[in-house]
């Protein structure tokens, strides 16, 4: 999990070398009104089930908490395939040419 700011990515969690590392943390504070984005990177191909859990301070309930598993399915980005598409048009242009 990451912010970027000004060009620089910073990471708040991850899970390389386990879960609450030193220097991260397992979760993230918000101030209350915040507006933030953050970003999710996954560094293998696959499907991942992600759980998120959020709570906070409700002005007349109390503290609520909510939990959610999200599936994320890890695939190349569309240029992998693009440039895996025009390589493979080059080989057989070059196969053509090289048989003449």
């Amino acid at each position: 999990l990451y912010q970027v700011s000004g060009g620089t990515p910073t990471a708040s969690m991850t899970s390389f070398g386990g879960i609450d590392m030193v220097g991260l943390a397992d979760s993230i504070s918000l101030i209350p009104e915040d507006h933030v984005h953050y970003n999710l990177a996954f560094t293998e191909l696959g499907t991942y089930n992600v759980e998120f859990e959020i709570s906070g301070e409700h002005v007349s309930n109390g503290t609520e908490t909510a939990t959610g598993t999200f599936t994320f399915n890890v695939v190349p980005e569309p240029s992998t395939f693009s440039l895996l598409a025009l390589g493979m048009g080059f080989l057989a242009a070059f196969r053509r040419i090289s048989r003449r």
